[in-house]
């Protein structure tokens, strides 16, 4: 009986989170948002070169957003992803962009120390961080300022999983489409906050005030 018990419980749970999920499917679209759509940088740490980081880098040049700038950071000039960065600069003069290197260990979290410079640097009170493997839709930072409510402190977002090699990175996709994205828009849902360090959508003064 336990089991069966324990069983309904966990099905009825499954079937609630689904329920919320589809019930924020059909959420009328956030439209502009309350802050219109102010210049934003957008930083993006980088350290050594992934399969997919030419298409995934560049599409930080192709956002469908009136005033944005891009500083890549790296941990040093001798990372194999400098020239990669510099090659797509160079590709997209018409874009203002920029990559700073070297890191000072401000905090224990490496990418943390990488993106501090990138911080200091940017010269727009809205800074977005995406982690250098994220292919952005042209839409997506149009899509986090939209989000922006009257009681928000920091945006973020699950990704999706794409174009997996291996049983490790199978099994990651997995799980990262399916039971992680479905909790974790289920708690958006119901009010609960969550944060995920591939998208960070932040008001610096706010994040600089408290510390």
């Amino acid at each position: 009986m336990f089991f069966l018990l324990a069983a309904l419980v966990l099905l009825g749970t499954h079937l609630a989170t689904v329920g919320l999920y589809l019930w924020r499917l059909h959420t009328p679209p956030v439209g502009r948002g309350i802050i219109g759509t102010p210049p934003i940088t957008l930083l993006r740490p980088v350290c050594g070169v992934d399969a997919f980081d030419v298409e995934t880098l560049e599409s930080s040049f192709v956002q469908d957003y009136p005033d944005y700038e891009i500083i890549f950071c790296a941990p040093s000039a001798s990372d194999a992803a400098v020239p990669l960065v510099q090659r797509l600069m160079a590709a997209h003069p018409d874009r203002r962009a920029q990559l700073l290197v070297g890191q000072v260990a401000r905090t224990g979290n490496p990418k943390l120390n990488n993106l501090w410079k990138g911080w200091q640097a940017a010269t727009h009170d809205w800074v977005c961080m995406t982690d250098s493997n994220l292919l952005l839709p042209p839409d997506y930072l149009a899509t986090l300022v939209a989000a922006w409510g009257p009681d928000t402190g920091v945006v973020s977002a699950p990704p999706v999983g794409s174009r997996p090699d291996g049983i490790g990175g199978h099994l990651e996709c997995a799980f990262l489409n399916s039971n992680q994205a479905r909790w974790q828009f289920a708690a958006g849902s119901l009010g609960t906050a969550f944060a995920q360090g591939k998208t960070l959508f932040w008001n610096k003064p706010m994040v600089d005030g408290a510390g």
